[in-house]
């Protein structure tokens, strides 16, 4: 398996940890080689050279500038707006219902984009309150991207979507998708 280096890393990419059989967490790859993602100690934001060194990276193809933009956006209003880890959505609603995009992922996608849509400043709410780590990269594609027909849109229900499903969607899209290999040192 090739590997990846954080100096070749790129806003957009998703890393997945694969140190456990339970593939535990993940975070996706914003500008400046930053990794955001979803902790039990809140949303973090750590240099790409800092993450494990056991997490498997997908890259999206053709990734369009504006689309790249718009996540890193997503991403830092999120970890700025000090969205809460959800434990019980992790514990619980993660492992209940389906991970398929269905009428239930897409109202609640409407909800989180309609408060995306008050600028930063304005909202007295957080557009999304609770978030696990899987559930907040999906979120990220979801609400960077306008089409949810778009070739990087992920179409799964992010509140019910475990990291190891994030994996297998992601290995199952090759046309959308490259399996840029595992997180090397350096």
């Amino acid at each position: 398996m090739p590997e990846y280096r954080g100096s070749s890393s790129k806003c957009g990419d998703i890393l997945i940890n694969v140190s456990s059989k339970a593939l535990s967490h993940c975070g996706i790859v914003v500008k400046n080689r930053d990794v955001v993602h979803a902790t039990g100690r809140g949303m973090m934001i750590d240099d790409v050279d800092m993450w494990t060194t056991h997490s498997d990276v997908f890259r999206p193809r053709a990734l369009l500038p504006a689309l790249a933009d718009g996540i890193d956006q997503v991403a830092r209003r999120l970890q700025a707006q000090k969205t809460q880890y959800g434990k019980a959505r992790a514990g619980l609603k993660s492992w209940t219902g389906s991970s398929s995009f269905g009428s239930g992922a897409r109202e609640r996608l409407a909800k989180y984009r309609t408060r995306m849509a008050v600028p930063f400043e304005d909202s007295a709410e957080a557009i999304v309150k609770n978030v696990f780590c899987s559930e907040f990269v999906v979120l990220c594609y979801q609400l960077a991207s306008a089409d949810e027909n778009g070739r990087h849109f992920i179409k799964l229900d992010a509140k019910h979507t475990l990291p190891k499903n994030l994996r297998a969607y992601l290995q199952n899209d090759l046309a959308y998708w490259e399996h840029i290999g595992q997180l090397a040192a350096g």
